[in-house]
């Protein structure tokens, strides 16, 4: 027989198997949760008795716990953090070299202890140079470059998200700078403008002291040279240099020096005036001995020279007509400036004309004899003047200074007749009046004539005479004709045509038909 239960039946049924199932798991997550109410162990005594231990109380809000297991998630979390946070980060330490005074420069290999896992920076003068890691085993090394001077170095250990967590300043230290070197001009030096050069470390300073006084520093190039222009005064001085590191303190010294300066002579005219005229001048003056010295005229250099040891000079030059600025420039042996003197303003005049005069003709002693002969006069100085003899022009001479000119050439005993050409102020020809004269025979032309023909020859005998024949190497003498006519009739000189005929023994003794040598052309 089938009970049939109701629906009421029913619904409390299933609402009582779910109440018992909710305490069932109530009970299991207690169980679960809660410490046990005893445990089993020895007691003091060593009994193996088992002993039950009073159940703690529960907290205030066991309720709460039992309910849900949020509180407990939150306690177990903060567990696994407090296990999980890294070690404190400690400061790093150098231990390998010792950062002291007298580190060459260069690349320096710098080892030292930190936390392992963090990284260290290292700050070099303030900049940083690069960062390292910490081995597992707490060491770090780094490569650091180094140039001479004072340096400072900062360590920096970072934690994991690049923040400073620890810095360890390390004390100043000082890398070796070179001794700088000191190379003085060479030469005669003189008071005033002056560049003193040298050698020192690259990228250091040199500091320069003259007579015991810092007057200045140079910075050193990368080629490691240094330069430094000062002004010093005439006398002996003494000089050095210093090394100078990053933060001007004195490194090192070089040796002392020496070094006398002449004094400066300013240039100078030594004329009161500058009144020129036109024409070849010659301006003088005084300046420092071994300089040189420039002559500037309107802006323009027109002449130089050099100082003599009494502290004067002399330029010749030309000058035209004209107004000029005048004024003089000093310079050393390289050709630097020295000093320049003050502008000479002056007004150079025409030039005057020289007052022409007509040449002369000093007529030759009484009893001068054929042969070598020299004829001297006056006239113009600087002119020049054609010597005629006979109608014919026998050769040129010019007058000296003095107004005096004499004119070598040989003549046979005879009679003559002498006249001078040449040109007066106003560019015309002019000629002088013949003048007459006799030169007498020698002993030996009289005792080397054949007859008597000779001596009865009329004046105008040679008037008319024909020249001789020029074969280019040789000569045929013509009636009427002498060594030097020849030379000047030909463009020879005088003594090269004698020094090719040694054949003629009487250099003023030839016939007409004879062949003699002429000298190239």
């Amino acid at each position: 027989m089938i009970h049939h239960r109701e629906k009421s039946e029913v619904r409390r049924f299933d609402i009582f198997k779910l109440i018992v199932l909710i305490i069932l798991i109530l009970l299991l997550l207690w169980f679960w949760l809660s410490p046990p109410a005893f445990v089993q162990g020895p007691d003091e005594m060593g009994d193996d008795t088992a002993v039950a231990t009073e159940p703690t109380e529960a907290p205030a809000d066991a309720a709460t716990n039992s309910a849900t297991d949020e509180p407990m998630a939150e306690e177990t979390a903060e567990i696994e953090a407090a296990e999980t946070v890294a070690p404190e980060i400690e400061a790093p330490t150098l231990e390998s070299p010792a950062l002291s005074d007298g580190l060459e420069p260069g690349t320096v290999n710098l080892s030292g202890s930190g936390t392992p896992g963090s990284t260290v920076r290292l700050i070099l003068d303030g900049a940083e140079v690069g960062t390292t890691e910490v081995g597992d085993d707490g060491r770090w090394a780094f490569d650091l470059d180094l140039q001479a001077g004072s340096r400072t170095v900062t360590l920096e250990a970072l934690d994991a998200d690049g923040s400073v967590a620890q810095t360890a300043d390390l004390p100043t230290f000082l890398v070796a700078l070179d001794i700088p070197t000191l190379e003085l001009p060479e030469g005669d030096l003189l008071a005033g403008p002056i560049r003193l050069g040298g050698t020192a470390t690259p990228g250091s300073e040199v500091g320069i002291v003259i007579d015991d006084e810092l007057v200045g520093t140079a910075p050193v190039g990368e080629d490691g040279t240094w330069s430094f222009d000062t002004e010093l005064a005439a006398g002996l001085h003494g000089l050095h240099v210093q090394a100078i590191d990053a933060n001007g303190n004195v490194a090192g010294e070089s040796e002392g020096f020496g070094l006398t300066l002449g004094e400066l002579i300013l240039p100078d005219f030594d004329l009161p005036s500058l009144d020129f005229a036109a024409g070849d001048v010659e301006i003088g003056g005084v300046g420092t001995p071994g300089s040189t010295v420039e002559l500037v005229a309107n802006g323009e250099v027109i002449g130089t020279a050099v100082i003599s040891p009494d502290g004067t000079w002399t330029i010749p030059t030309n000058l035209d007509a004209g107004d000029y600025d005048f004024s003089l420039r000093m310079l050393d042996a390289n050709g630097n400036l020295l000093a320049e003197s003050e502008s000479r303003s002056t007004t150079v005049a025409d030039a005057v004309p020289e007052l022409f005069t007509l040449p002369t003709f000093d007529l030759p002693a009484a009893d001068l004899t054929g042969g070598d002969v020299t004829l001297t006069g006056t006239g113009t100085p600087g002119a020049e003047l054609e010597i005629v003899v006979n109608g014919e022009v026998v050769g040129t001479a010019v007058v000296a200074d003095d107004g005096a000119w004499e004119f070598p050439t040989t003549l046979p005993a005879g009679d003559y007749e002498l006249a001078l050409r040449t040109v007066d102020g106003a560019g015309t020809a002019v000629e002088t009046e013949p003048i007459a004269f006799s030169l007498a025979e020698t002993a030996d032309t009289i005792a080397s004539s054949s007859t008597d023909e000779a001596a009865s020859l009329p004046t105008d005998f040679c008037a008319d005479a024909e020249p001789g024949i020029d074969q280019g190497d040789t000569y045929i003498v013509a009636r009427c004709e002498w060594l030097t006519k020849i030379a000047n009739r030909l463009g020879i000189p005088y003594t090269n045509l004698i020094g090719v005929n040694p054949q003629i023994e009487n250099q003023n003794l030839i016939y007409p038909g004879q062949i003699i040598n002429l000298p190239p052309r």
